[in-house]
Order: C-alpha cells, then sequence, then structure tokens
C-alpha cells in the first residue's frame, strides 16, 4: 500500500532570526490590517503563498495576534522589539521558539541529545507526519536555525548541534514541561527583572558548558554504555555515551560503529515522544 503524504503540516516557514527582523518594522502599538503588515516587511502581493507562510510565522511563534481583523504586536513581540536587557531578550526567543506546537513536540522529546543537520530532526519529521523529504528538510532547518538564535539549540562542530534542556522555562512560567501553548499574561511581569530571568538563563547553562568542555564524539573510543531502539515506527538508534545521547539511523548505524570504534550493548529502552 503507497504512503499518504500529507499537504501541509504546521510549522513556521520562515526561522525565528528572520521573523525578529520583519517585527522591527512593525509599530509597537498600532492595529494593523493584514495587508498593512505585509507591505511593511516587504511583500507586495499579500495573497501570495509566501506572504502567507510569512503571517504565519510571526503568529506561531508568538510574535503577532490577530483580533477582529486587525493585528498587532504581542507582549512578547513588543519585548524582542525593545528588550529592557539582553538576559530578558534571550528569555523570551526562548518561548518564542517554544511556542510552536511541533518544535515544542520535538524539543520535548530530543532535549539535551545531540543531533545533525538533516538527521534525526528530519527524519522524525519525515516518518511521524508523513511529509515529503522537503518539508522535513524545510522543518530541520528553521527548528535548528531559530533554535541556534534562540539559544536553546547550541552550535557544536560539522553541523553537530545539541538541543539544550530549557526545562526552567517551565517552573519559570509556571507551566508544565511540553505543555505551553499561549503566551502568559504577565510576561512582562515575568521578564522586567534582570536577575530573576539571568537566574533562570544560569539554571539552563549550567549543564550545557560542561556539555561543551567535554570531547567530540569522533575524539572518544569508550564503550556504549547503552543503546536503544526507539518506540514507535522511527528507524533509529539511541546511544547514551558519558558526553551525551547520540542517535543514528539503523542505516548508518554499521558505518556509525566502524568509524568510531565502539562497542554496542544489548540493553533497549523507549523514547517518550
Amino acid at each position: 500500500m503507497a504512503t499518504t503524504r500529507s499537504k501541509t503540516v504546521a510549522f513556521p516557514r520562515f526561522d525565528l532570526k528572520k521573523c525578529e527582523s520583519r517585527i522591527m518594522k512593525i509599530p509597537p502599538a498600532k492595529p494593523l490590517t493584514r495587508d498593512e503588515i505585509l507591505e511593511m516587511i516587504g511583500y507586495t502581493n499579500p495573497t501570495s503563498g509566501p506572504a502567507g507562510s510569512a503571517i504565519g510565522a510571526l503568529t506561531m511563534f508568538g510574535l503577532v495576534h490577530k483580533e477582529n481583523d486587525m493585528f498587532e504586536l504581542t507582549a512578547l513581540g513588543k519585548a524582542l522589539r525593545a528588550p529592557i536587557s539582553n538576559s530578558q531578550k534571550r528569555l523570551v526567543r526562548i518561548i518564542a521558539w517554544l511556542l510552536p506546537q511541533r518544535f515544542q513536540d520535538f524539543y520535548t522529546i530530543l532535549k539535551g541529545k545531540k543531533v545533525k543537520s538533516n538527521g534525526i530532526v528530519k527524519s522524525m519529521m519525515s516518518q511521524k507526519h508523513s511529509v515529503s523529504d522537503e518539508v522535513a528538510r524545510k522543518f530541520d532547518r528553521v527548528f535548528i536555525n531559530s533554535g541556534v538564535h534562540a539559544s536553546a539549540v547550541l552550535e557544536l562542530s560539522d553541523d553537530n548541534y545539541r538541543i539544550m534542556d530549557i526545562d526552567p522555562i517551565f517552573a519559570f512560567l509556571n507551566q508544565d514541561p511540553g505543555s505551553l501553548n499561549c503566551i502568559p499574561d504577565d510576561i512582562f511581569d515575568k521578564t522586567v527583572d534582570e536577575e530573576v530571568c539571568n537566574k533562570v538563563l544560569e539554571a539552563i547553562d549550567q549543564p550545557a558548558s560542561k556539555d561543551v568542555s567535554e570531547k567530540d564524539i569522533g575524539e572518544s573510543k569508550e564503550a556504549i554504555e547503552y543503546t536503544s531502539a526507539l518506540s514507535g515506527d522511527h528507524d533509529l538508534i539511541q546511544f547514551k555515551l558519558s558526553d551525551g545521547v547520540y542517535i543514528v539511523s539503523k542505516s548508518d548505524l554499521e558505518e556509525f560503529i566502524r568509524t568510531n570504534g565502539k562497542k554496542v550493548s544489548e540493553e533497549l529502552y523507549s523514547l517518550n515522544e
């Protein structure tokens, strides 16, 4: 039986850095029509596909909202447009990165793990949502690039990245991990105090600082502590080493072991989706 490809999957088609540059052109306290916003950010044809994607990305990142057919910057958008401090700017960037539901879903699965560009994120998107390779690559690129811009994804080397554990953000917002689905009403009050913001960021950065100081996977010849056949339909294997968790496709497993001199154990465990 042929696999049915989904026509649309909701996620931002533009990365967070691009969206942030666009809200700089939008007045902070003036409701605007859709056409007016699009003209401000450089679109002459408001009915085109890219124009719709531009508005969609701004909305999914929580930077603009629509009310009575008029658009306006959100509290999050205003904070990014004119941040009080660098710590506030970074915190609201992380929150914006988490707001697209599929970004948050993938973060929940991959937090603390190393990923490679056009690797596990692309594979999971393709398998979980039955999208085309082009859409899966687009998701991979926007998810990772936006996370790097928000300092929620750590850029390592050779197209390798680590998804940071930013769960302290959820505690800061009084929400359960993975449950952020709207901008908190008190986001300004929560992020205006630079000292409070810095404490949250320190809780996020401490584990990351330790990770950066450890050796890269290519330099390590130690035995693998665990290997995991992931649950569901994922054609992936998960390895836990002293410097983190690595994931490769089953088709690449033999080359992975041969190249890195790894010894694979037989222990299996599942990865919650």
